[in-house]
């Protein structure tokens, strides 16, 4: 009698495909348990506050999506408050005095 060729490709595997014949043998259906890694970002904000000062382009997006929420008047939202009054130091800061 031919001898049968290894399907697995190592230990574990063979195991495992021995597993799931001795279940559906048995009549069971086999499960496999895995395990989900969920990354979770550790840079703080002012770790990516920066990142973003860094880089000219991020800077300008961070700039134009606040432009954006001015322009669809989510700043009266009182949350915005700081971030206002930090964006009139800014304009402030950059226009020419006459």
């Amino acid at each position: 009698m031919p001898s049968r060729r290894p399907t697995g490709c190592s230990d574990r595997c063979k195991g495992a495909a021995y597993e799931e014949r001795r279940a559906a043998a048995n009549g069971a259906g086999a499960a496999k348990i895995v395990d989900i890694v969920v990354e979770r970002d550790s840079h703080g904000v002012s770790e990516r506050a920066n990142r973003v000062m860094e880089s000219s382009v991020a800077c300008r997006r961070v700039l134009d999506h606040l432009a954006e929420l001015a322009g669809s008047g989510q700043f009266p939202d009182p949350k915005w408050d700081t971030t206002v009054r930090s964006l009139t130091k800014l304009i402030t800061t950059v226009t020419p005095r006459r």
